[in-house]
């Protein structure tokens, strides 16, 4: 809130901002700059120079029990926040974990990098436990009641079309009807903070690209999407490709069906197996020794796989590994360039 203040009172970069308010590093004054800015208090010139908008303005005036009205009012207009409060309150009393939240904001806002993703959920959550709307119990985030000095803050429904939208009482009965009439029938098209919702005995299928040794899928799936579905639902990944180990390894230490649309055989997709007919028991050497020299990849299972967007890690890496500093069988330094880089 500080920010606010020293914009009304004339500070007009990261820096001024900085030294109004004391204490801030380089990368703390540009986030208190940005916050100011995303909650709608202060906004940039055509110079770059922050100005208060009239919401600024109105908090810069106003005494200390009306600004963290204001404040909180302006966290709760906020379109993230806004998307964020429902999936708390869904999750009741039992709140959120971090996961959660980081899953979560990650399928509804572009948030950048894995890093970046869990500074911001940490700020947010943050901003969420000091206004006093909600809690912490243990490791996880419970919605509080909003502080009585709040007023009113209307906000758009986050329902999907086919639930009920205007919180009428007769839409909704209207709505079970239509649902009891075609249950076995109904597909629902939900994202991923919704799940728990859905109906009991519920087919809830997940979408991958490529399962390869499967253990990316079994840690994704028991650290993330488990806490998501209720013991009543029927979990499937459903994969373009997947070897049969990968598929195996699903089934065996998850809960989850898997069903793919094309089976890597190892007799035919893995060409380090010596039944491969692909390559000579020679070229096949050469090949499992350059890889060597890229760097060995505990995922690498001797596939030749690549969608348009990316290589997957269980592909040698000649293919994908850009960039990489190798000894050839000279003895020469090189640098290998990828046919197809990775994208991370």
């Amino acid at each position: 809130m500080g920010t606010i203040d020293a914009v009304a009172r004339g500070a007009r970069d990261d820096k001024a901002i900085a030294a109004a308010i004391g204490g801030l590093d380089a990368r703390q004054r540009r986030y208190y700059r940005r916050a100011a800015e995303v909650l709608g208090f202060t906004a940039r010139d055509a110079n770059h120079h922050s100005i208060v908008t009239p919401a600024g303005k109105e908090f810069a005036s106003a005494d200390s029990a009306v600004k963290q009205g204001l404040f909180v009012r302006a966290v709760l207009s906020n379109p993230l926040f806004q998307r964020l409060l429902p999936f708390l309150e869904a999750k009741g009393a039992t709140g959120a974990t971090r996961d959660e939240l980081e899953l979560f904001l990650n399928a509804v806002a572009e948030l950048g990098a894995a890093s970046m993703v869990e500074r911001r959920v940490s700020s947010y959550q943050g901003w969420l436990v000091k206004l006093g709307l909600a809690k912490m119990a243990g490791r996880r985030c419970v919605l509080d009641h909003l502080p009585a000095a709040v007023p009113l803050v209307r906000y758009e429904s986050d329902e999907e079309p086919i639930f009920p939208n205007r919180y009428d009482l007769k839409e909704y009965q209207e709505q079970a009807q239509r649902v009891a009439s075609k249950q076995e029938a109904i597909e629902y098209y939900v994202e991923p903070w919704k799940v728990a919702g859905l109906p009991s005995n519920s087919r809830i299928v997940f979408v991958d690209d490529l399962i390869g040794t499967g253990s990316q899928s079994v840690d994704y799936i028991n650290r993330k999407l488990s806490s998501l579905f209720a013991s009543s639902h029927r979990p499937c990944l459903f994969s373009v490709c997947a070897t049969p180990t990968g598929i195996e390894a699903v089934k065996q230490y998850s809960t989850f069906e898997v069903i793919c649309a094309m089976e890597l055989e190892e007799l035919v997709f893995n060409h380090y197996d010596e039944r491969n007919a692909t390559f000579t028991s020679t070229e096949r050497k050469n090949l499992h020794d350059l890889n060597e020299r890229l760097g060995q990849n505990f995922f690498v299972m001797g596939l030749l796989v690549a969608f348009y967007y990316s290589s997957p890690d269980n592909t040698m890496p000649l293919i994908w590994r850009d960039g990489i500093q190798y000894t050839d069988a000279d003895g020469r330094e090189n640098s290998w360039f990828a046919l197809l880089p990775r994208k991370s």
